[in-house]
C-alpha cells in the first residue's frame, strides 16, 4: 500500500490468523486464536524496516453466559531506527489495546500487551472487564497497566445506556490516564 499523505504508512503486510474452538461437557467451550503478520516498507516509504506482529488469545466458556480469556500482543519497534514499528493506520486500537488510547499509535519501541478478562450477561445488562500490562517490545521499558470496564443495560429492544470506564496508571514517568463515558443509544 502506497500512502501518498504519509510516506511512513506505506507499507507492505503479510499475515495469518487461525481460530478455533473445541466444547467438551455441556456448554462448556475452549476458544483459542493464533495470529502472525510480517510487514515491511513499500513505496514510497523512506525507512527500510521489517517488524513482526504476534497474537495469541485463549479462552473458557464455562457457561453461555461467561466467557474469560488471557492474551499476549506483540507490534514489533526498533529503539535504534526510527519509524521502524509494526503499523496499523487504518486499526482501532481502541478496542485492543485498553480504552485509555494510549497506544493508538505503536510507539518506536513496540508494544508487549500481556491482558487477562471477563465478560457476561446477567439479565438485560451484559459487562467486562479487562486488565493489560503494557511494555515496550523492543526495550525494558514499562509503559504502565490499565483496567477496563464496561456494564451495558438494554431496557428495550430499541434502547441501550452504557457506562464505560478506562483507568491507565503509568510507569518511568508515563502519564495516567482516566476516561468515563456514559452514553445511550436509540434505533429508530
Amino acid at each position: 500500500m502506497t500512502n501518498h499523505d504519509n510516506a511512513t504508512f506505506s507499507t507492505r503486510t503479510l499475515g495469518a490468523h487461525f481460530k478455533g474452538n473445541a466444547e467438551f461437557f455441556a456448554n462448556r467451550t475452549f476458544k483459542w486464536r493464533l495470529e502472525y503478520a510480517l510487514q515491511d516498507d513499500n513505496g514510497n516509504n523512506p525507512v527500510d524496516y521489517k517488524a513482526n506482529y504476534f497474537r495469541i488469545d485463549v479462552g473458557y466458556q464455562p457457561t453461555p453466559e461467561y466467557y474469560i480469556f488471557a492474551g499476549w500482543e506483540v507490534l514489533e519497534g526498533d529503539d535504534e531506527q526510527v519509524d521502524s514499528m509494526f503499523r496499523t493506520p487504518l486499526a482501532t486500537l481502541h478496542l485492543f489495546n485498553g480504552w485509555a488510547d494510549r497506544f493508538l499509535t505503536t510507539p518506536s519501541t513496540g508494544l508487549k500487551d500481556t491482558f487477562v478478562g471477563a465478560n457476561g450477561k446477567v439479565g438485560k445488562s451484559n459487562w467486562q472487564v479487562i486488565w493489560h500490562d503494557f511494555q515496550a517490545e523492543s526495550t525494558k521499558f514499562k509503559f504502565g497497566w490499565e483496567l477496563d470496564a464496561k456494564i451495558a443495560f438494554k431496557p428495550s429492544k430499541r434502547t441501550e445506556l452504557l457506562l464505560k470506564a478506562a483507568l491507565f496508571k503509568g510507569e518511568s514517568g508515563e502519564p495516567d490516564v482516566t476516561k468515563l463515558w456514559l452514553m445511550l443509544t436509540t434505533n429508530f
